[in-house]
């Protein structure tokens, strides 16, 4: 925003993947989370939404081509703005903060979900 003149400047377009390359990077992934293998077509979790990770954040420089990868919305979420070399080490880190998160709060809440829906 341009304070001296009282109005909002347009923020230059980030560049898109089109849906197509969207796609072939989720069938090369196998319809899976890369960093905790959730499968998004064989669950109705909520915890399963597809989103689009970069691997490493714009923050630090990382752009869309060749930097997406597919990712569960917990992954993504404990991820954050966090940057990551390699998908294996996206996985080690992830994995501990999933572990905490899903004994901490996860379980309970999933526990108390499905038991309502048996209801």
């Amino acid at each position: 925003m341009n304070l001296k003149e009282g109005k909002m400047e347009k923020q230059p377009k980030k560049p898109t993947v089109n849906w197509e390359a969207k796609k072939a990077l989720l069938v090369k992934a196998n319809c899976k989370c890369v960093y905790c293998g959730f499968d998004f077509l064989g669950s109705g979790s909520h915890f399963g939404c597809l989103d689009w990770d970069h691997l490493t954040s714009q923050r630090d420089g990382g752009t869309d081509e060749g930097n997406l990868v597919p990712a569960c919305r917990l992954c993504n979420v404990l991820k954050g703005r966090r940057s990551f070399s390699t998908i294996e080490e996206g996985q080690r880190v992830l994995n501990d903060m999933r572990e905490n998160y899903l004994k901490t709060w996860g379980y309970y809440e999933l526990k108390g979900r499905n038991r309502r829906n048996k209801a």
